[in-house]
């Protein structure tokens, strides 16, 4: 999330719910995104009447965010991570570089001499900062580079700065600062000719924003929340009341009239009046903060929700309802999830944790502290785990000790030397373990942990699901099948996108989630192991999509703004995604030929209902808003703006953060 501002307006930009406005300093906060094409908002930057939104290229409004549209001539397919304004000048940081635009953003030209190659690199420009004639970049891999001539020509300036992933700059009283992952903070005061470390009373050193109010400056790290100096970071004071748990994750800071704004992981924003002694939640309106739904497990009707910083939710209706089940759960990542004979296990990056009575209390298991797990299966008293960087590790007795499970496993000789090789997901078929890397598919007996690569690709294998008849597993290049439990491997057809995120079945429906990471996402469906697909997303899932879950009556999709589903029963006909329906909401009469009547109750701090109308294939057909202040139940009349032929329809109607899907009938008079 970030945060700019402009007068009484502030903007935030969200992964996943777009752009939001607040008049109120705050209090209040309302979801403006028409003419967004994309909802993951990295960066918002204000001129004037100008608001610039980065995303997938730029945006811009200037009607205080009601109204957006694209400018992005010259720029294609591009992450916009960073935005910085000077006069006339638009400087523009994405993973492929510098951009600058001297039009207000009508064009477009990439800036990049001097710079490492964007193409043969991975150049994320993860800030940018102005002062008179120098820019100052900086880079997620190569540090901070300056140009004086509007970024014709860059240099690096690095003399002193030995961690070079740069999370953000910010220039006070003509000094520097770098806040760097895993350095801390360094300082200059000659603009970039020499650095030195300022990390006197910081306690986490993975800094992600630096602002300040005044003399004061202010750093916001990933884990440990705000830190301020007033000495120009001699010495740094943590003030982090009122920040608990994920909110001491900090995204980004800013500073509007003396009260500063920090943008959190996943709860949402928090601001203080009084120079962070005191901090307050102000979220009301602010519907997504960004919960990433990392993996799904399905056990009958109940529901495991696995997310990048709110932990596990459960829901024992399949989806109605949630709740968060972290009781004794360290780490609030969670990336995989396992059950046994006995046991619930949850897999996170700091490791394995258990419970025993379906997630009211989780143990963590002895887990190696150097070690980040990315995926584990269990077979009896034997674990076997992925990491991220160090292979393979195998426990015999429940996670008490771990020893290495890597004979076998290697890389291709052709790739580069500095390349790591990361386990993705790990699967149990039959006697066999298989093992998927961004490097091949590996397997192995599961007694007898000794591996071979049967399938040599140079990609991320991110899944693996299987039936009666197939094993399929999903790459950032598509999918492939095994019909002799993993030992060879063919493509299947494409879908119609090569970035499978994940992949589930049951019985003859292999369902693959998709997500380019610019324009495309979603769900493709084959009712004939990958012979054939159709997109079944529809208009109603917006959001990147993460991980799939499949029961006997529903498909979960996991996206980047919580979880969506669909009933298996509607996919011979429809394929509408259904939100949760925890309120009451009544449709009358239902058939009908003129309309219907919309009884629902809705929830306090309300600012208006939004109807939407979709045909039996999830296309939108009409929409229709109201204003309602009041909370309580409330009748609205609906009727298209046109006639449809009869037939079965679906009526979305979202309230705040209520949601609710019907299917409807329209008849022949």
């Amino acid at each position: 999330m970030s945060v700019a501002g402009s007068g009484n307006y502030l903007y935030a930009g969200t992964l996943g719910g777009g752009i939001f406005v607040s008049s109120d300093q705050g209090n209040n906060w309302i979801a403006y995104n028409n003419g967004l094409d994309f909802l993951d908002i990295y960066s918002v930057a204000v001129n004037g009447d100008s608001i610039y939104a980065g995303s997938y290229g730029v945006f811009v409004s200037t009607d205080n965010g009601i109204n957006w549209k694209a400018i992005n001539r010259g720029i294609t397919n591009l992450e916009v991570f960073s935005i910085a304004i000077s006069r006339n000048s638009i400087f523009i940081g994405t993973d492929k570089g510098v951009f600058l635009s001297t039009d207000s953003g009508t064009n477009w030209i990439p800036v990049n001499t001097g710079l490492p190659d964007p193409i043969n690199t991975i150049l994320y420009i993860t800030s940018i900062v102005v002062n008179n004639n120098k820019i100052f970049v900086g880079t997620y891999n190569y540090g901070i580079y300056v140009s004086t001539n509007s970024g014709s020509n860059w240099k690096a300036i690095n003399n002193g700065v030995t961690n070079l992933g740069i999370n953000s700059l910010k220039i006070v009283d003509n000094y520097l600062y770098a806040g760097t992952r895993g350095g801390g903070i360094y300082q200059s005061t000659n603009f970039g000719s020499n650095w030195k470390q300022i990390n006197q009373g910081l306690t986490n050193l993975n800094v992600q924003t630096i602002t300040n109010n005044g003399e004061n400056i202010i750093a916001g790290t990933w884990g440990a929340g705000v830190f301020i100096t007033t000495d120009k970071g001699t010495s740094w004071t943590e003030i982090n009341n009122g920040l608990i748990n994920n909110s001491k994750r900090i995204h980004s800071l800013y500073v509007n009239d003396s009260i500063i704004y920090a943008t959190t992981n996943v709860v949402g924003i928090y601001k203080t009046s009084d120079n962070g002694n005191n901090w307050v939640a102000t979220n009301n309106g602010l519907t997504s903060f960004g919960l990433n739904v990392w993996s799904i497990k399905t056990l009958g009707d109940t529901i495991l929700a696995g997310t990048n910083g709110g932990g596990i939710f459960k829901s024992v209706d399949n989806g109605d309802n949630w709740t968060s089940i972290n009781n004794g759960l360290d780490s609030w990542s969670v990336n995989s999830f396992f059950k046994d004979r006995k046991n619930w296990l949850a897999g996170t990056g700091i490791g394995i944790f258990k419970s025993n009575d379906q997630g009211k209390n989780w143990e963590k298991l002895n887990w190696p502290s150097n070690l980040g797990l990315s995926t584990f299966v269990v077979i009896d008293s034997n674990i076997i785990a992925g990491t991220s960087g160090n292979g393979v590790f195998r426990s015999s007795d429940y996670g008490s000790s771990w020893i290495s499970a890597n004979q076998g496993i290697t890389k291709d000789p052709s790739t580069p030397p500095n390349f790591v090789l990361t386990t993705q997901s790990l699967v149990i078929k039959g006697e066999n373990l298989l093992c998927a890397t961004n490097n091949g598919i590996f397997q192995s007996n599961k007694n007898n942990i000794l591996w071979h690569c049967v399938y040599r690709a140079h990609v991320v294998f991110t899944s693996f699901a299987d039936n009666s008849n197939y094993t399929f597993s999903g790459s950032l290049a598509g999918i492939n099948r095994s019909v002799n439990d993993g030992l060879t491997w063919e493509p299947v057809v494409d879908p119609g996108d090569e970035f499978i995120t994940s992949v589930a079945s049951i019985r003859n429906a292999l369902f693959a989630g998709f997500d380019d990471h610019f324009s495309e996402w979603g769900v493709f469906l084959s009712a004939d192991n990958g012979n054939s697909w159709r997109n079944i997303t529809g208009d109603i899932l917006k959001f990147h999509v993460l991980s799939l879950g499949v029961n006997e009556k529903y498909v979960f999709a996991g996206t980047k703004a919580g979880i969506y589903r669909a009933k298996l029963s509607d996919f011979g006909e429809i394929s509408v995604s259904e939100y949760k329906t925890s309120n009451y909401f009544s449709l009358f009469p239902n058939p009908s030929y003129s309309g219907h009547e919309i009884t629902i109750q809705i929830p306090e701090n309300t600012s208006g209902i939004k109807i939407s109308f979709f045909n039996s294939l999830g296309s939108l057909l009409d929409t229709h808003t109201e204003c309602v202040v009041s909370p309580g139940q409330h009748t609205i009349n609906f009727k298209p703006c046109v006639e449809f032929s009869s037939g079965t329809y679906w009526i979305r109607v979202e309230a705040g953060r209520e949601s609710w899907c019907k299917p409807v009938v329209i008849i022949d008079k």
